[in-house]
């Protein structure tokens, strides 16, 4: 059996009831169907949906489909594992209660699987942008106390219509923005990985750089650095059978 991963979907993003969102949600769910016939487990490695928040008697609205699909993988057997991104850090524990799934909120995390070592995570927690309003919103995203904060003070339209339109203006000014071709020099990533103290490391799996990318790591013969893309350009995932990774283009 083979174990999928993918990242950088961001439900939402373009809505819900336009005719882009609906496609982007209909080739998701679509993917998970292949997931559930071929796959054991399943890493989400982040950013599946846009803008995620958890009031205590609500969730957001327009992603039942996608979450009704992954309670049926669950159903049929299949573990999927869910690494928390920048665009849904504030998951709490309906993923857990109500679908199955399994929550990872700190990273990156050495995991093996079919006998490879695997580090791997979402991949904006890794230290290396260095700008001020950056570093902010990752510490105030994983803050218990301004989460209860905004949960208890603001109304869930208000909060959820404010996440949603800041967290679509912030995506498509990252596209918009960032060049989508993988450049390794002097590159901030490669260098982190080349400097990781840990043990023999097979594959490093990020999401977040929205560049599918292999690529080896340069002090080590045989670990690779695998960029698994976003959903809304070029769809991308990467699937791990008899101890080879690959990353392969959704058809």
């Amino acid at each position: 059996m083979k174990v999928f991963f993918a990242s950088d979907v961001h439900i939402g993003v373009l809505g819900y009831k336009t005719a882009e969102a609906n496609e982007l949600e209909e080739r998701f769910i679509n993917w998970l169907d292949m997931v559930k016939i071929e796959g054991e487990t399943l890493y989400l490695l982040g950013d599946i949906f846009d803008f995620w928040f958890e009031y205590k008697h609500t969730i957001p609205k327009g992603c039942t489909s996608v979450l009704a699909k992954l309670r049926e993988l669950v159903k049929s057997g299949v573990d999927i594992h869910y690494f928390c991104g920048n665009h849904d850090e504030w998951i709490q524990d309906y993923f857990t209660t109500y679908i199955g799934v399994i929550i990872h909120n700190k990273e990156p995390e050495t995991i093996e699987l079919q006998g490879k070592r695997f580090v791997m995570g979402h991949g904006h927690k890794l230290g290396l942008d260095k700008r001020f309003f950056a570093r902010f919103m990752h510490v105030a995203f994983s803050n218990r106390p301004l989460y209860m904060f905004c949960e208890k003070m603001f109304l869930s339209d208000f909060f959820m219509s404010w996440g949603q339109n800041w967290s679509r203006s912030n995506m498509i000014k990252k596209r918009t923005q960032e060049s989508m071709t993988f450049n390794p020099e002097n590159n901030k990533l490669l260098t982190y990985l080349e400097n990781f103290n840990q043990e023999k490391v097979d594959y490093f799996v990020f999401g977040h750089f929205h560049t599918p990318t292999i690529y080896p790591i340069n002090n080590s013969n045989s670990s690779k650095l695998f960029i698994l893309g976003e959903w809304l350009r070029n769809p991308q995932y990467a699937v791990l059978e008899n101890g080879e990774l690959d990353l392969l283009k959704l058809q």
